[in-house]
């Protein structure tokens, strides 16, 4: 487990992940955002891909139900950068900025992130659209 002693961002904070998984030797690496927009229950339809080898990134969103608590300006702001990288791309995500998801050992020991913020959730899924 990593600490960082001050606030270094979010995109430091997932980087700390993807390393403590390869350091430990783990088969997937599973990020679920703290804020409590993701159901922890949703964790088996996320993770059960990965680790059937059906797809080494599993990403969850949290608009495949009306339910969602995002305020309305976040979620137009989200919907917006989601469509940009959905453009032209076979693989559509519904939830491009989702802070919920399953990582394959392929996914996290062959990336070298270098986003410091929340630009590494578009970071991982163009680094997955063009390596795999």
């Amino acid at each position: 487990m990593r600490n960082h002693r001050a606030n270094r961002g979010y995109g430091e904070a997932i980087k700390s992940c993807f390393e403590a998984a390869k350091e430990n030797g783990a088969d997937v690496l599973i990020i679920l955002d703290g804020y409590g927009q993701h159901d922890p229950n949703d964790l088996p339809q996320v993770l059960t891909l990965v680790l059937n080898g059906e797809a080494d990134l599993v990403i969850g969103s949290r608009f495949l139900t009306n339910e969602s608590d995002v305020p309305t300006c976040r979620r137009f702001g989200i919907r917006v950068i989601t469509l940009l990288w959905n453009f032209g791309s076979e693989v559509q995500a519904c939830d491009a900025q989702s802070g919920f998801g399953a990582y394959s050992k392929k996914m996290f020991e062959t990336f070298s992130l270098v986003e410091k913020r929340m630009g590494i959730s578009i970071e991982t899924l163009e680094k997955a659209r063009w390596k795999f």
